[in-house]
């Protein structure tokens, strides 16, 4: 625009088109209904979540001349990505196609099955009722893609004609980001509140209707798993629910020297913080069941779950550079005759990097009840060396209470 001012605008424009299968080989259960919904089939769509079609990212970066050595910029960018909100772009759920079949007692006495003949266990047939005594998962058909956006500021100084030292504020904030799998077939912290009572077990209504081979497909069940919304399910879970959030705030220096005398330098730190309520972005068994390792601290209070990510590095420092050896033509060390026909001008680069910061997995241990999110005992410790582990502040919940602690520290 000027001498001084240079500015740059843009725009990009993302389809990020649902993901089908070859086959239709996928299936959501309707919350309304209760029964499977199969991909191209009866007038449902090949996909189980629709296209957005107005996904326009703006772009700004502008750069001003203060002084002769001294320069300011900024910039501003959005980023639309997959709609599965993490690092796979699948949204289709696959069961009844990819299924588990299990054969068990129905008394614990007389045996599931005769060894030498084998189990007589047969995976469901895919009808609308295929999801009868299993987990399921449902989707939220209108969610779109998630996006990011992101923003600097930064001023760079000239110390000397070849070092320079830059101080910049960096932050982003990603929206509709993979999130844990939330199981939306759970008790409510009033009827968890009714204690052993759960544990009664009751003839069960639908005895013979849930096929045998299902954990609650015997002729007794638990109060508790007839008070959920869905009784004659395991998990009801929203799959690929991309509805999680992330911010990251960071100041970066930097000092470099540019290549000169044989020599170039690098020498840059990071303090950040990175918050989200949606760590399973990190969790390499996604895409393995409808759980993620570390669960939604309470389904029914998401807040617990927006704390430190499990992929925050706080402070990184790193340090790299270019040493020229001083042999060779144009040299000190410039040997003659047939011993400097054979000298070859060589570099040494080098690089550091540093942080401190390490993660210790948190402690979750199993449980047998069906309660809400897995009521955990042990709240999730996970932190670095400069945290001490808070045991106090984050005491064992009750057996008959959800999780009310946040699942990492602020």
């Amino acid at each position: 625009m000027t001498s001084r001012l240079n500015l740059n605008l843009g725009v990009r424009y993302t389809l990020n088109f649902p993901s089908t299968e070859a086959h239709d080989q996928g299936a959501v259960f309707n919350l309304q209904t209760e029964q499977l919904q199969y991909l191209g089939k009866d007038g449902f769509s090949r996909s189980s979540r629709t296209l957005h079609g107005k996904d326009l990212g703006p772009r700004l970066g502008l750069s001003y001349l203060v002084t002769k050595k001294t320069v300011v910029r900024t910039g501003y960018g959005l980023t639309f990505f997959d709609q599965a909100g993490i690092t796979t772009p699948f949204t289709n759920p696959q069961f009844p196609f990819v299924q588990t079949a299990a054969q068990a007692t129905q008394d614990n006495i007389t045996p599931a099955f005769v060894l030498s003949n084998g189990p007589t266990v047969q995976p469901v047939d895919l009808t609308p009722d295929a999801g009868l005594g299993q987990g399921v998962f449902t989707v939220d058909h209108d969610l779109g893609s998630g996006y990011i956006q992101q923003w600097n500021f930064a001023v760079q100084r000239e110390i000397t004609p070849n070092l320079i030292f830059e101080i910049a504020y960096v932050g982003s904030k990603a929206t509709h980001l993979g999130d844990p799998d939330a199981n939306i077939n759970q008790l409510t912290p009033e009827q968890l509140a009714t204690g052993a009572f759960l544990l009664t077990k009751v003839p069960n209504p639908y005895f013979g209707q849930i096929p045998a081979s299902s954990s609650i497909g015997q002729a007794k069940t638990t109060q508790a798993q007839l008070l959920k919304p869905f009784p004659r399910f395991t998990n009801v879970t929203f799959f690929r629910n991309n509805i999680g959030n992330s911010s990251y705030n960071a100041v970066q220096a930097k000092l470099e020297k540019r290549f000169s005398h044989g020599f170039s330098l690098l020498l840059s730190y990071t303090r950040s913080k990175l918050i989200d309520d949606a760590s399973s972005v990190f969790d390499s068994s996604i895409f393995t069941g409808p759980i993620a390792n570390y669960p939604v601290a309470n389904g029914f209070d998401r807040r617990l779950d927006r704390d430190v990510s499990n992929g925050d590095i706080p402070n990184v420092t790193a340090f790299s550079w270019i040493y020229e050896l001083p042999v060779g033509t144009g040299h000190s060390l410039n040997p003659k005759g047939i011993a400097g026909k054979f000298t070859m001008v060589g570099k040494f680069p080098g690089l550091f990097r540093f942080s401190p910061e390490f993660l210790l997995p948190s402690h979750k241990p199993p449980t047998s009840m069906p309660l809400p999110d897995t009521a955990r005992n042990d709240p999730a410790v996970w932190r670095t060396p400069r945290s001490r582990i808070q045991s106090a502040r984050r005491r064992s919940s009750s057996t008959w209470t959800l999780f009310r602690s946040h699942r990492n520290f602020l």
